[in-house]
């Protein structure tokens, strides 16, 4: 059993349970555990003990400190933040050019981002657009596919013949079979 003793557990048993078992089988106990071991250490033996053994900045473990405050000692509360962004880039490209590609992938059924980008690149220069990468080509056929703008070549479609239902099945990857060497 992992033992964690902080100034909030000396007022009895069932409240120490109570905060220990908010961060059992939490996804993130090993970095709460850690962050608790930090706090320990620095209330005992101070900053620069702290700073030495665990390379934390004093702002960190007062902002830790703090987070643990303002939930009333809940230890769920150390773990870490989503770091994701709050406004991710959005993908800019011009109408002419998808809808070139929707025409180009109808014309030309399951071409590839590779073929496209020659007969683009010449669209691009007749209309006076910026030309985009064959990589960026790529992203927007499977924008595009998630749109259901573009059939994926991966689907198939047929017509049952007694009832008349459309059925959509997948086409099946075959697998190499790898020889033993």
């Amino acid at each position: 059993m992992y033992l964690i003793f902080t100034k909030n557990f000396t007022k009895g048993y069932n409240r120490c349970m109570r905060y220990l078992n908010d961060i059992i089988g939490h996804r993130k106990e090993l970095e709460i555990k850690r962050r608790v071991k930090i706090i320990n250490f620095f209330d005992k033996y101070g900053f620069a003990a702290t700073k030495e053994a665990f390379e934390v900045s004093r702002a960190t473990i007062y902002l830790w400190k703090k987070r643990l405050k303002e939930s009333d000692g809940k230890l769920s509360s150390l773990a870490s933040k989503s770091r994701t962004p709050r406004n991710k880039r959005n993908r800019k490209v011009n109408k002419l050019i998808k809808e070139f590609i929707i025409n180009y992938r109808c014309k030309y059924n399951g071409v590839g981002k590779e073929a496209i980008k020659p007969a683009l690149d010449e669209y691009c220069k007749e209309n006076d657009i910026e030309t985009i990468s064959e990589s960026t080509i790529g992203r927007v056929i499977k924008d595009l596919k998630v749109l259901g703008r573009l059939m994926d070549n991966n689907i198939k479609v047929t017509v049952h013949g007694g009832s008349g239902n459309l059925i959509v099945r997948k086409k099946k990857r075959i697998k190499k079979i790898r020889r033993k060497g």
